[in-house]
């Protein structure tokens, strides 16, 4: 730096989008472990939660640590994506990168939603047929759509298995897909530079 020359700005906000993949990260493990004692039916559902809860060596809190890190996480990259849209970071050269940012924070949405069916509470049984009734008004091919999902004529274990395995399986890929590619693009484009001031 040359004599005279300002100091580079540092920006005082945590990067939240790192924070928010931490939070993730530690929702993923503990899932690990609380998948162990879980059984995807609508009749053990609600056993295999109160067993993980009661029973299960600190079972109680890896399943609140895993509850409030998709929590976390979400509302992280939620403020995150606030703060790049505030400063113009959707516009090119970031296109790409803002849109699977966009991606990252729709998974993580996807998680909350699959996470609250998996209990098998009456909020869990409400919440499937809420979404049950979601898919059936797929324009042309709800019929189809509610089927695929529910697994069958009406709802069943099956419907809740495809949404644990959504949950558990399908999710935790597309998110590490999506964060991988978002660092290659990351690398390319370089952090988003603030102005001078």
């Amino acid at each position: 730096m040359e004599p005279g020359d300002a100091p580079a700005r540092h920006d005082r906000w945590p990067n939240f989008g790192m924070l928010a993949l931490v939070v993730a990260a530690g929702g993923l493990a503990t899932g690990v472990f609380l998948a162990f004692n879980y059984a995807p039916t609508l009749d053990a559902a609600r056993d295999s939660v109160a067993y993980i809860q009661d029973e299960v060596t600190l079972g109680w809190l890896l399943r609140g640590l895993h509850h409030w890190a998709g929590n976390l996480a979400l509302v992280l990259a939620a403020v995150h994506g606030w703060r790049l849209f505030w400063h113009g970071a959707y516009k090119a050269p970031r296109r790409l990168l803002w849109a699977l940012g966009c991606a990252i924070l729709l998974v993580l949405l996807g998680f909350a939603y699959t996470g609250y069916l998996l209990p098998g509470d009456e909020r869990a049984h409400t919440g499937l047929g809420v979404m049950e009734g979601i898919a059936g008004s797929t324009p042309g091919a709800g019929e189809e759509v509610r089927a695929v999902i529910r697994g069958g004529d009406a709802v069943s274990s099956a419907m809740l298995a495809r949404i644990y395995t959504v949950h558990a399986v399908i999710l935790p890929a597309a998110l590490l897909g999506l964060v991988v590619a978002f660092v290659a693009a990351w690398r390319s484009c370089g952090p988003a530079r603030r102005g001078p001031g």
